[in-house]
């Protein structure tokens, strides 16, 4: 019969690859956490944005009263999509520059 076991040495290792490796992860998230704080501004203009992509869609849901929305709704719904595009890309060139 083929006996399992592992020896002293077996475990000594493996604890220490385990160690290694939370260790590891610990400096991944911390490097992580540093280099891409997010910045106040940021979370604005992705407030910003997912404000002016709502408006948008409510544009579509109260169109008519039929349930359709009609070609002026449509285009509503496409300028305001446009403008919560445009925001979005302005301030990420901002903070480019």
């Amino acid at each position: 019969m083929i006996e399992l076991a592992a020896s002293e040495t077996t475990i000594v290792v493996i604890i220490v690859s385990a160690v290694g490796a939370l260790l590891t992860t610990a400096i991944v998230i911390a490097v992580f956490f540093v280099a891409f704080e997010p910045e106040e501004d940021s979370v604005k203009d992705v407030h910003q944005f997912v404000q002016l992509t709502e408006e948008a869609r409510s544009l579509l849901a109260h169109g008519h009263g039929s349930g359709d929305p009609g070609v002026s709704d449509i285009a509503r719904f496409q300028a305001k999509k446009d403008e919560a595009r445009k925001a979005l890309w302005a301030s990420a060139r901002r903070r480019a520059a």
